[in-house]
């Protein structure tokens, strides 16, 4: 069936109940809505129609949008991300990097942990992003992680620390452990 043909009462009954239950198309939403206008034009509009847009008026009412209670959301994409999200990532790549792993391969096994796990920020360009602009709140939170959990800096970790943050001035490293400084 094109976009152009009518819609019959069995299509407009599944379409209506997935826009109901939120599993519709965009595009199914609004051929349903074009068929909502075709008939009252014709004026003779199929009786689950009717029911149908009493439907969406109604979510409207409760408090949906317009757009989301016809189904045709206007957001495109996945919700914002927000900023402790970047940074997690962000220490993730750093614990990465830290075990000696590049840059490249760090962000890429990032991403591939976090899409095997379903969470956000799992593609490449999104963790690469996340640690181009946390990369120093990362750091701050593996500090503060290690902290917590009394984990030592060990002196590799302290030196890759300082390559890995050379000329990012607001990087702030752990203090190094001298042999007359006591346990």
């Amino acid at each position: 069936m094109t976009e152009d043909e009518a819609l019959g009462p069995g299509n407009i009954a599944y379409i209506a109940s997935t826009v109901a239950d939120g599993t519709a198309t965009p595009d199914d939403a609004r051929r349903l809505l074009a068929e909502f206008v075709r008939q009252a034009r014709s004026g003779t509009v199929e009786p689950r129609l009717i029911e149908h847009a009493r439907d969406c008026f109604a979510a409207h009412l409760a408090g949906a949008t317009l757009d989301h209670a016809f189904g045709i959301p206007r957001g495109r994409g996945h919700p914002a991300i927000d900023d402790d999200t970047r940074a997690l990532v962000a220490m993730q790549v750093l614990e990465a990097r830290l075990a000696g792993k590049s840059r490249e391969m760090a962000q890429g096994e990032v991403a591939d942990a976090r899409y095997d796990a379903g969470l956000p920020i799992h593609g490449e360009t999104q963790v690469r992003d996340a640690w181009k602009t946390h990369r120093v709140t990362g750091l701050v939170w593996l500090r503060a992680l290690r902290a917590v959990n009394k984990c030592e800096w060990t002196g590799a970790e302290l030196k890759r620390l300082r390559t890995i943050y050379k000329g990012v001035p607001d990087a702030k490293f752990p203090a190094e452990k001298s042999a007359n400084t006591p346990p």
